[in-house]
């Protein structure tokens, strides 16, 4: 599908941070289906502009005035299902996608385990540093 000198070229990533993704992306880009040039060349680029080239799996936390939008009572903290105080900064964005919010959280969990029951997916909700490892980032990603 694609080699370890093409990823780090589509990714722009250091030869650990490729070494350390690839298998799970191309893992998951397999088991969904993102199998032509063009679907992974445009899949790879948003993955790589969400974590500045595979650097960071986890939203640094100030926290900014926009993170504290995360943080009850707030609209944004409604939407993403933040409804207890220290949500915003649990369930900050992780994982290639940068997975935010409680109740994107729950659904990654939700989704991926209906999707592929024999994983063992984790409970994202529960745990929510797994979101942010290769092996499951990319899934939910």
């Amino acid at each position: 599908m694609i080699t370890l000198t093409q990823f780090r070229a589509a990714t722009g990533s250091s030869a650990v941070a490729a070494a350390r993704h690839m298998a799970a992306a191309v893992g998951a880009m397999q088991m969904f289906g993102i199998t032509s040039k063009l679907a992974i060349a445009a899949f790879l680029a948003n993955m790589c502009h969400e974590t500045l080239d595979l650097i960071y799996m986890q939203e640094l936390w100030g926290p900014t005035k926009a993170q504290r939008r995360y943080e009850p009572p707030s609209t944004l903290a409604t939407k993403l299902g933040n409804n207890r105080l220290g949500d915003g900064r649990r369930y900050m964005g992780r994982g290639p996608t940068q997975l935010t919010g409680r109740a994107n959280y729950r659904r990654a969990t939700v989704d991926l385990r209906a999707k592929f029951p024999a994983l063992g997916v984790p409970d994202f909700e529960a745990a929510p540093d797994k979101a942010a490892e290769p092996q499951w980032g990319w899934l939910i990603a």
